[in-house]
């Protein structure tokens, strides 16, 4: 335990190296404890070696086979490797668990959200604002799933529940910014994509935002950013994309145009590879779209 402690409490402060070492010896000293493989497989997560922490996670889930808390952070690596589908068997999973489980109500809004079903999303966000009603992060996240339903007035509102909750929340600030944007305040939507990188240099979707909204040239201090995450092993391929896109509006507005078309090839290529072409979900997507955008959802 005492392992797993400084294991834990390395972790917090971002300590990586540290981290996983503390816990390797967790689980020499306990090779049955399913605590210490969880341990280890968070670490390696965080550290960026997925196929080893899948490994510790899934011993730590054979030895508790309803750990909720388990689940969600291999639904998480899950996600990060763009298996959609099993992470979101282990998000629900965990909420067969335990209904009002946060940490897996807010990973299942999210990844419904990024595929774009925001209409289950905002169920998923609206039971963590109900659960944790001063949770700054719960109403930004209800936000984003609102502004998507087109429902602008409240998205607006929760963002600024969001910021009052927490001046300092980067990605109320975006999903702010957002909003503002789908309402063409377009000056508003750049200042609040400015404070949430002010506030977040890494998040990848403000930095996509901005460059597809900033119409002069960006500064040479987000190129280098952009340079610095795409090095990083931990980033996912869908992030990975957003920052290749991103390059390609900011070179072309630049007048960059050969950097602008390589980074198109490399952004199209990850988006190829990630999401290949396949009928069964496309008729899916399809009926889902219908589903949400019907001529009374238009007339609203």
């Amino acid at each position: 335990e005492a392992y797993l402690e400084m294991g834990e409490a390395a972790l917090a402060l971002d300590k990586l190296e540290d981290a996983v070492i503390y816990c390797r010896h967790a689980v020499e000293v306990g090779p049955n404890a399913a605590k210490a493989h969880e341990g280890l497989g968070s670490a390696l997560l965080n550290y960026g070696a997925l196929q080893e922490a899948e490994l510790y996670l899934r011993r730590a889930l054979a030895l508790t086979p309803r750990s909720a808390p388990v689940l969600v952070k291999l639904g998480s690596l899950l996600e990060v490797q763009d298996r959609s589908e099993d992470a979101e068997k282990n998000f629900r999973a965990a909420l067969e668990i335990n209904r009002d489980y946060v940490p897996a109500l807010n990973c299942l809004g999210d990844l419904l959200l990024k595929q774009r079903r925001p209409q289950q999303a905002v169920l998923y966000f609206g039971r963590v604002t109900e659960l944790r009603p001063d949770d700054a992060l719960a109403h930004s996240n209800l936000a984003a799933a609102l502004n998507d339903l087109r429902r602008h007035a409240e998205a607006a509102d929760a963002c600024r529940k969001a910021i009052e909750l927490n001046h300092d929340l980067a990605e109320a600030h975006q999903n702010l910014g957002a909003v503002q944007q789908t309402l063409g305040q377009l000056d508003e939507a750049c200042a609040s994509y400015e404070r949430a990188l002010e506030l977040k240099p890494n998040l990848v979707l403000t930095i996509f935002s901005l460059s597809n909204l900033k119409m002069q040239a960006s500064s040479d201090s987000m190129l280098n950013n952009i340079a610095t995450l795409l090095k990083s092993e931990r980033l996912s391929d869908a992030a990975r994309t957003q920052l290749y896109f991103a390059l390609v509006n900011i070179h072309n507005t630049s007048g960059n145009y050969e950097a602008a078309f390589q980074a198109a090839i490399e952004a199209n290529a990850l988006e190829m590879r990630r999401q290949p072409y396949e009928p069964a979900k496309f008729e899916r997507l399809v009926s889902e779209l219908k589903g949400t955008f019907t001529s009374g959802f238009f007339d609203k």
